[in-house]
């Protein structure tokens, strides 16, 4: 939620998560530290309510169409079976829309591939390996169901761990 605090106000926080070296493409400035808050108020703790937005880091639908492997899953085919997939090692390829680098030691990625609708079209990928937005990858991960990280940070179905060659 964007707010337009006045110099001398103060808001509380309990729940939060830090990114280092965080690049907002918005403002076009890298951040060395960013805390990414959940329930900011401006009353302390015990007068709020908590907050509830799962999914608030899906990206928006890129016209994206990218050719399947013949030996992968589609980003619908992975949603669609996420519960029989889960702790099985599967392949996609995909378009990277949106990289984060070092949180949580680890990169987090978000491809496309064209497929899939609503809000199971974004599929979440955690990895050792270094990517650029825009790169055309074949991932290779664990499918993790229901993740739930804190901060808002919930995923249903993501791939971790995962192996990443880019196209």
């Amino acid at each position: 939620t964007k707010m337009a605090p006045q110099k001398g106000e103060t808001f509380y926080f309990s729940k939060s998560m830090e990114m280092k070296d965080f690049k907002s493409e918005s403002l076009n400035r890298t951040f060395k530290s960013v805390l990414f808050v959940e329930d900011l108020s401006q009353g302390p703790p015990a007068a709020r309510k908590p907050l509830n937005h799962p999914q608030v880091f899906t990206q928006n639908k890129k016209d994206i169409k990218v050719e399947p492997l013949m030996d992968g899953k589609t980003v619908a085919q992975i949603y669609q079976q996420k519960n029989e997939l889960a702790g099985q090692n599967v392949k996609i390829k995909g378009q990277v829309v949106k990289y984060n680098p070092n949180i949580m030691d680890r990169n987090w990625i978000h491809i496309q591939d064209g497929t899939g609708h609503d809000n199971n079209y974004d599929l979440m990928v955690t990895s050792a390996d270094s990517v650029r937005t825009g790169d055309i990858v074949v991932v290779e991960g664990t499918v993790e169901i229901n993740q739930d990280f804190g901060a808002g940070y919930s995923y249903p179905v993501l791939l971790s761990h995962a192996k990443i060659k880019v196209q």
